[in-house]
């Protein structure tokens, strides 16, 4: 699997299948949709890529409207990686970028650049200047160039379209199983261990304060999961949220490490959230709140997907 940035990489490229959108957390719909590139690209015997742009274009556009992201292009690459794709194009956004009309796109980037052969999409398509460019169009011009194109329908999950804006409002309320359900992987968000109150190892459980986080924060809760340091892989427990028994406000992401003390202090780690095992409590001491914390680690450790 090869992550590109810089257009110019492409020069060397012949032919492709191709593939144009966010692609963010790389979701059973989308999952659809990139088996049928790679069964096209093998069919033709041209690599397959998925063109995505980074930042998301609203980033620049409308900041304030932008959804906070699924995945990392690290992360993103790995999970197309798995789904057999060639390349993943990460296209710096620019403002000509998305100035760009429908059919300058098209002339541009989908012929000049990446040399389209084929080309993969779902029945919504839009790209170009403010996305006017539709899926017919894209018929048109494909049409045209002589460029295969094939239309690969929508999945749905209970009569809802699997996207990135359901899963992000599932993962926002904590509810993580049915995220990942729709995800085809566990949800997983990465930062770096910083120094905290301690209070945690007060009470007999070290925790690992996760700052510099890059992707969406689960809803307040505390889950079971994993977290990844180092290639290894250990059971967590986690909590989001607010510390509600010492009285804070400040909302935090804190990784208790079952079984294990490790200093992490400054180093980056990646935590894999697999259910919600309760919603957050005031409780009327620490002594409570430790009795509990004992019990959601039972609770971990016979109900996480091991």
């Amino acid at each position: 699997m090869k992550t590109i940035c810089d257009l110019s990489d492409l020069n060397s490229l012949q032919n492709s299948a191709i593939t144009i959108g966010n692609f963010d957390g790389v979701h059973r719909g989308h999952r659809l949709l990139l088996n049928q590139l790679v069964k096209v690209a093998k069919r033709l015997q041209v690599p397959s890529i998925v063109f995505s742009f980074d930042p998301h274009p609203l980033q620049l556009l409308n900041p304030t409207a932008c959804p906070a992201q699924l995945v990392t292009v690290a992360k993103k690459s790995a999970l197309l990686s798995e789904c057999g794709v060639d390349i993943l194009v990460a296209c710096p956004t620019t403002p000509s970028l998305l100035s760009m009309s429908y059919g300058r796109f098209f002339d541009e980037i989908i012929c000049g650049q990446l040399k389209a052969s084929a080309i993969v999409e779902g029945p919504n398509f839009h790209f170009g200047k403010d996305r006017k460019g539709s899926i017919s169009d894209l018929v048109s011009l494909c049409q045209q160039a002589r460029i295969q194109l094939e239309i690969v329908q929508i999945e749905k999950s209970e009569n809802q379209t699997v996207s990135s804006s359901l899963i992000r409002q599932l993962i926002s309320e904590g509810e993580i199983s049915e995220a990942n359900r729709l995800l085809d992987s566990f949800y997983c968000v990465g930062g770096v261990v910083r120094p905290g109150s301690k209070r945690g190892a007060g009470l007999g459980f070290p925790t690992a304060n996760l700052h510099d986080v890059q992707t969406l924060v689960p809803g307040e809760g505390v889950y079971g999961g994993y977290a990844r340091h180092l290639g290894d892989k250990v059971l967590a427990a986690i909590h989001v949220g607010p510390n509600l028994t010492f009285g804070d406000s400040n909302s935090k992401l804190e990784v208790h490490l079952i079984g294990e003390d490790r200093d992490l202090y400054n180093q980056e780690i990646e935590v894999e959230f697999h259910q919600q095992i309760r919603k957050l409590i005031r409780f009327a001491s620490t002594k409570e709140l430790s009795s509990q914390i004992q019990t959601d680690i039972q609770a971990i450790i016979a109900s996480v997907d091991k």
